[in-house]
């Protein structure tokens, strides 16, 4: 894809741009369009490729995203809980205590997850990243960044009797759920799925490894 910068189409009068180029340096516009300026003049013969637009794009997306999350002093923001998973399970104790720096790793991190897990929830994010500790124990290794990379090695669908555990059991099933949490190792993982339990999340929410995990508890109980 070959993306062309002009401010008016051939044949026609150019748009005023004043209200979004002039004196308003601020505006997403102006920033975006300086970014695919940017991108396209340290491009390989000048050609901005599909891939690089919209990696400029979402990145310039996530940062302004940061910034349009500040609040007057006071004020209560409402939180993006997957981007405090993320935040939490790669690393960072304190939310409050973010540079703009990390917040922007973790914002650009999270939305190429998102790209290629649109259905994304908590749960699967403690899931794979408690598996990624599990392969790189060294806390060094882990971040946002390093998680999203390696995003696909723990990806699949477990299965239960050679079928895909996606469909949502007949039986009650929030019992042994319950249970199923609580026997997680994980500390932060656990106390996710129990207040998920809790609050009443459907079950297509869940990841695939805890559905596994509460069709067995459903299975042992009929069996006792």
């Amino acid at each position: 894809m070959t993306t062309t910068l002009s401010p008016a189409k051939s044949g026609g009068s150019a748009p005023n741009t004043t209200s979004l180029f002039t004196g308003t340096q601020g505006t997403f516009a102006h920033k975006l369009f300086d970014a695919l300026t940017r991108a396209r003049e340290s491009a390989p013969n000048k050609v901005l490729t599909k891939d690089r637009w919209l990696a400029t794009v979402n990145e310039l997306a996530a940062l302004e995203g940061i910034a349009r999350q500040k609040k007057p002093k006071g004020a209560v923001r409402a939180r993006n809980p997957l981007y405090d998973a993320l935040a939490l399970a790669t690393g960072t104790r304190d939310l409050t205590q973010l540079t703009r720096a990390a917040a922007k790793a973790i914002a650009v991190a999270l939305a190429d997850i998102l790209a290629v897990t649109p259905d994304l929830t908590v749960d699967e994010i403690n899931r794979r990243a408690s598996a990624y500790k599990r392969r790189w124990p060294d806390a060094r290794n882990h971040s946002a960044p390093a998680l999203a990379k390696h995003w696909a090695t723990f990806g699949g669908t477990p299965t239960r009797t050679g079928f895909a555990v996606m469909e949502e059991p007949k039986e009650d099933w929030r019992a042994a759920a319950k249970l199923a949490a609580e026997d997680t190792e994980d500390f932060v993982i656990r106390r996710a799925r129990i207040e998920a339990i809790e609050q009443g999340q459907a079950w297509y929410q869940f990841s695939a490894d805890f559905r596994k995990a509460i069709f067995d508890k459903l299975t042992a109980t009929k069996t006792t």
